[in-house]
């Protein structure tokens, strides 16, 4: 039975997805530059699908997506009936909703065939990049993916007063409850490792393409590695675009995607807008209609230039939640406005606490053994 290049296999139904506008022409460029990444040619290089296999990832992947699909028709009629003595109102929610989940619907195609290439190669991918490792440092963990790494410029400010960390000035004894950072010769992140316990780590892999950074985030549990979350981050000339994630659900399913996009002003980040969409759920077990969350910040720069604050405004699709709603709204960093502590503004070194601007470390940071 003739058999295809993986490779080409998932350029052909990147392109069929593209043109049955499953997804965007942005997403369809994302794609294809990850099958770019010297790490992925690598890791598909001699690998053939024959066409039964063909068959069976693409019948995954629309399988997860008819789901989807459906649990969003039931969830509109779950909240037609829960507004079922303001019909009005609910017709109006899910028309301002509509296009924004459509969006991320979208987005979860692009996701979908991430987690087909990859669910399967941690592995591999570890494997490979391995040989690029030239050096590792240390931090505390501080109850985030990426420390000091973090891939969103905005974490320290959203995340409640989070911490970055800093680096151990040595190699630590005991590594649970640490953060291993592993660097290649010219200063680019190979991946991290989050030692949870002796048998669970939580590991990212990343990888670069053009303009694009990828983060892939095996959960490794008693030395199975499975593909956790993705995140996306464009970065044009040390200039942030946007930061794209997905959590997925087992091997065969996501459980939510979201998006921050960087907005400008005077070359500096003057708002961004922070998305996510929750998917349904309706099972045996279960029965949640999801959420779709969406919020503006406007940042706060102190006089030195640097990030202090901001201040932010929920919204349910285009229009304010407090006027759709007509009540106070509860944003999901706790705060309507927000500022740093005066010792914690003041930080700004190269291992502070905190993220200064402009970026130093996606792509050549100035970090030496």
């Amino acid at each position: 039975m003739k058999k295809i290049s993986e490779n080409k296999f998932w350029q052909e139904i990147i392109s069929e997805f593209y043109q049955q506008c499953q997804i965007s022409q942005e997403s369809c460029n994302c794609l294809n530059a990850f099958l770019e990444c010297p790490e992925i040619i690598e890791m598909l290089d001699g690998c053939e699908l024959s066409q039964e296999e063909c068959k069976q990832y693409r019948a995954a992947i629309l399988d997860v997506l008819n789901t989807k699909r459906s649990d969003l028709t039931k969830r509109e009629d779950s909240i037609l009936q829960k507004f079922s003595d303001q019909n009005k109102k609910a017709e109006e929610y899910l028309l301002d909703e509509k296009p924004f989940i459509d969006e991320h619907m979208k987005e979860s195609v692009q996701f979908l065939l991430f987690q087909g290439i990859c669910k399967s190669r941690g592995e591999e991918l570890s494997s490979i990049l391995s040989s690029k490792v030239r050096y590792r440092k240390y931090s505390k963990y501080k109850g985030f993916s990426m420390g000091l790494y973090e891939a969103s410029p905005v974490f320290d400010l959203t995340v409640g007063n989070a911490e970055r960390g800093s680096f151990y000035k040595r190699e630590p004894k005991d590594k649970y409850g640490k953060l291993e950072y592993l660097f290649r010769e010219d200063g680019r992140l190979v991946s991290t490792i989050y030692y949870i316990s002796e048998n669970n780590q939580e590991i990212c892999y990343v990888l670069y393409s053009g303009s694009y950074i990828y983060y892939m985030i095996y959960d490794q549990f008693f030395g199975k590695k499975t593909l956790y979350s993705v995140k996306i981050l464009k970065n044009i000339h040390n200039k942030l675009e946007y930061l794209k994630w997905c959590v997925y659900e087992g091997l065969a399913g996501i459980h939510r995607v979201g998006k921050e996009t960087y907005l400008y002003h005077s070359n500096k980040i003057g708002k961004w807008w922070s998305e996510e969409f929750w998917f349904p759920i309706y099972n045996e077990n279960t029965t949640l209609d999801g959420a779709m969350i969406r919020e503006l910040y406007t940042v706060i720069y102190d006089k030195e230039g640097d990030m202090s604050g901001y201040k932010v405004n929920s919204y349910i699709g285009s229009r304010l939640a407090k006027d759709v709603l007509q009540k106070k709204f509860a944003h999901i960093s706790g705060y309507n406005e927000f500022y740093l502590s005066e010792k914690d503004r003041l930080d700004t070194g190269k291992d502070s606490l905190r993220w200064k601007y402009p970026p130093n470390y996606f792509l050549c940071p100035d970090i030496k053994k």
